[in-house]
């Protein structure tokens, strides 16, 4: 697919620490949608995959705020315990397999230097893809929300984000995802994962006393 620039985008503030999540500098493409559409087509055939041959492995894929596409190995679907697989499947189970958007900090340097750095739970995402699931990884910039979002039956949203996402992103995430789509919210403070509910317009940057489900990866603090 050819890539198009037509914007850049001026992010937040850059923090002296690499690892502290913030919004990057990103492009735009002249066909955003038509990004996000061939990348979720990929998954869903296989990477891997040519004329002759179906692809067998499974992936993630993250776009990066240049808009490269990085697809990352993940294990092939039964090969996980059932002991890594039972709690994932709490929160998303394997059937159906699911459309699933993650909105989490992606800037290329951090990512090359300490992927787990940049995305603390960036392990249990790999288990949703192990289980069938879809999973496409951005920022979320609003250039790019609509587009990224469309269709998605689950959007994970990085609470380490949520300042730097449009003032409207739950009322946008709605409109454009499937019906019944699910939006969750990892909280980095204590590795708790809130559901938004329907009633919800915003959510705080801290899960307060709402319901919560205990670590959703370890390096929570509960």
């Amino acid at each position: 697919m050819e890539r198009l620039i037509v914007a850049t985008h001026r992010g937040s503030p850059r923090p002296p620490d690499l690892f502290q999540p913030h919004m990057p500098d990103v492009d735009e493409l002249a066909d955003m949608e038509g990004l996000f559409t061939e990348t979720r087509r990929l998954l869903t055939v296989g990477v891997d995959a040519d004329d002759d041959d179906p692809g067998t492995g499974r992936h993630l894929a993250i776009v990066t705020p240049g808009r490269a596409v990085l697809f990352h190995a993940c294990p092939a679907i039964g090969s996980l315990p059932d002991e890594v697989t039972a709690p994932l499947e709490r929160w998303l189970p394997a059937i159906p397999p699911l459309e699933v958007t993650v909105i989490t900090y992606t800037r290329l340097e951090a990512m090359l230097q300490d992927l787990g750095r940049c995305i603390p739970f960036f392990g249990v995402l790999m288990g949703f893809a192990s289980l069938g699931h879809n999973l496409v990884v951005y920022e979320g910039h609003e250039s790019a929300l609509e587009s990224g979002v469309r269709g998605s039956d689950v959007i994970l949203v990085d609470s380490a984000m949520l300042p730097y996402l449009q003032p409207d992103w739950v009322q946008v995430a709605r409109r454009v995802s499937r019906p019944g789509a699910r939006i969750l919210v990892p909280y980095r403070d204590d590795g708790s994962l809130v559901e938004v509910d329907d009633a919800d317009d915003d959510v705080p940057p801290t899960p307060g006393g709402r319901k919560r489900w205990w670590r959703f990866w370890s390096g929570g603090r509960p």
